[in-house]
């Protein structure tokens, strides 16, 4: 009996120097077992970042002698986006020596000749645009859904022209666009390195406190046309400790 009591008072204290140490909050406050005889709480929750805790506390019921805990956490997923109207310059029809040639009859010394900068300013943007829409008119344009933070332009614009080249490839069966379809799939930055570096900005978010990793809970929908176990390698080259981390998340 005293080696089981010294064990439980050392099981007990390391538990509380753990707690200590990491600044943790217990945050169930209610009994979680309840006999004829005794009211006990001994299902614990334990949070280091209270701010994110939207509640916590104790369901119960009867599937066990032992109570549900729980805890909502604000995980920082926002809710479905709605659409957003986007603007943007078409140049289907554009023709850059058409364009440089009216730019050329633009009588750009009014400009010069203004001897205030906000009047001189006022001018060009009115000159400019005037011959920028005619080249290249504005568009309006609904899009739905959430962007993605980890496509920036240099991979949205890859993507194009891989897919481009792929549709060229399949109805012409040239060996060329095969093998520019080929090099547009492995140019510039891959999904996966942008992904890895998005990953790294979020894991700097949630050792601050500002993000769960419950994010992570929608990305592999973005990714379920690629093999996740060779995903995993990929990322695992590229940031040794991160898919061990998202895993133990």
């Amino acid at each position: 009996m005293m080696a089981s009591s010294k064990l439980q008072k050392r099981d007990k204290q390391e538990l509380l120097n753990f707690w200590r140490a990491y600044n943790f909050t217990q945050l169930i406050k209610e009994p979680t077992r309840i006999t004829d005889t005794s009211r006990t709480m001994i299902d614990l929750l334990f949070d280091n970042n209270e701010q994110r805790i939207v509640k916590s506390g104790v369901v119960p019921v009867p599937l066990s002698d032992h109570f549900l805990v729980f805890c909502i956490i604000k995980a920082g997923i926002t809710a479905k986006a709605k659409p957003r109207i986007l603007e943007y310059r078409s140049y289907k029809n554009f023709n850059p020596t058409l364009f440089n040639d009216d730019l050329r009859d633009i009588p750009w010394h009014i400009v010069e000749n203004e001897d205030n900068i906000d009047d001189a300013l006022f001018v060009w943007n009115k000159m400019f645009p005037e011959v920028a829409d005619q080249h290249a008119p504005m568009k309006r344009r609904r899009v739905k859904g959430t962007p993605l933070p980890w496509v920036n332009s240099q991979i949205s614009d890859t993507m194009k022209e891989r897919d481009w080249a792929h549709r060229k490839a399949r109805k012409s069966n040239s060996a060329r666009l095969c093998s520019m379809y080929a090099k547009l799939g492995n140019k510039g930055l891959s999904t996966t390195t942008a992904l890895t570096s998005f990953a790294d900005e979020v894991l700097l978010n949630m050792e601050q406190g500002k993000l769960c990793g419950a994010v992570f809970v929608d990305l592999t929908k973005a990714f379920d046309t690629v093999d996740h176990q060779i995903m995993s390698c990929k990322l695992s080259e590229i940031s040794s400790s991160l898919v061990p981390f998202l895993l133990n998340w």
